[in-house]
């Protein structure tokens, strides 16, 4: 669930430079999930909340707007922000 949110966020960046490489769990707080990500600049790791799985899990357009800002921001392509998701 959480991975494939995360693909086509990046399936709507349109390069193919950009994948998802792992959804995990923290083992150390069992309470974040860790979503790692190949990009042009090398392999992001990005802390998604519980909050904001939660929200995904409730199929809220919210939280997958959310989603969308911080893998957006941690590989680097905030200009794709002002575009509305799909």
């Amino acid at each position: 669930m959480l991975g494939d949110a995360v693909d086509e966020i990046l399936l709507g960046i349109g390069s193919s430079y950009y994948q998802l490489s792992a959804v995990l769990r923290n083992q150390a707080t069992q309470l974040r999930w860790i979503v790692r990500l190949i990009t042009p600049k090398g392999v992001k790791e990005l802390e998604i909340p519980p909050e904001l799985v939660e929200r995904l899990v409730e199929k809220r357009q919210e939280g997958k707007e959310q989603l969308r800002i911080l893998v957006l921001g941690a590989v680097g392509r905030e200009d794709l922000l002002s575009q509305h998701a799909s």
